[in-house]
């Protein structure tokens, strides 16, 4: 063994512990990015299933004043001869 040996092999040491204690870190934003694309895939998925509250039509408040709009109409209509006795 020569002198430099110990300082290469330091060294050799150094870089293989480095690059081992990056690697849970390296694998952590791995499946963090997987997640993140999943997630994102399953949000679609179940918002192309589900109606969003701005597509649903709200309530109608006025259905009882047409509905009797409508039957003084028909029987106006029925009244004046246009339309027929049932």
């Amino acid at each position: 063994m020569d002198a430099e040996s110990p300082g290469r092999l330091r060294e050799v040491v150094l870089q293989v512990s480095a690059c081992a204690a990056r690697v849970p870190a390296v694998i952590g934003f791995t499946v963090l990015g997987a997640g993140v694309v999943a997630g994102k895939g399953l949000v679609g998925l179940v918002s192309a299933l589900l109606p969003l509250p701005s597509e649903t039509p709200g309530p109608r408040d006025g259905t009882g004043k047409v509905r009797e709009r409508a039957k003084a109409a028909q029987q106006a209509a029925r009244a004046s001869g246009l339309l027929s006795r049932p």
